[in-house]
């Protein structure tokens, strides 16, 4: 079994890196491997709003920057831990970003209005890895 884990290198703190440790540990004892990545600043683009994900390249962002990397590794695991800092009361902004594969395999998760329960399998994928968010206070 595969683990991936996903944490932030801009926003380091003890809180983290305890948190980090122990996620891992507990993983392993489990029998995951375990991945890392850790986001740094401007690795990660914004969403530019052109639908490109949806119409030219479904479920891929025509953006060009790590969240390839971060999507192969991702439906190549079976759990994704995201370990999300809280930045002036919201989830920091590169997790924003980050959450676009989770729009793109599940968008009525993310619609305003009520949708029947739907499968969130991404086309061309057998199955879906399991996600865990974690978020921490920065201090």
């Amino acid at each position: 079994m595969k683990a991936y884990i996903l944490s932030d290198g801009e926003y380091e703190t003890q809180t983290l890196h305890r948190l980090y440790a122990l996620v891992k540990r507990v993983l392993e004892q489990k029998g995951f491997s375990v991945t890392e990545k850790q986001l740094q600043k401007n690795e990660l683009a914004f969403c530019k709003g052109c639908f490109g994900c949806w119409i030219k390249t479904p479920g891929e962002c025509v953006i060009k920057d790590a969240m390839a990397g971060i999507n192969r590794e991702t439906m190549a695991s079976d759990v994704v831990i995201y370990l999300i800092p809280i930045v002036f009361g919201q989830v920091f902004r590169q997790y924003q970003v980050g959450a676009r594969p989770l729009d793109s395999q599940c968008s009525a998760v993310f619609s305003s209005r009520p949708k029947p329960a739907q499968p969130c399998t991404r086309r061309g994928y057998e199955r879906n890895p399991q996600y865990v968010m974690l978020a921490m206070a920065t201090r």
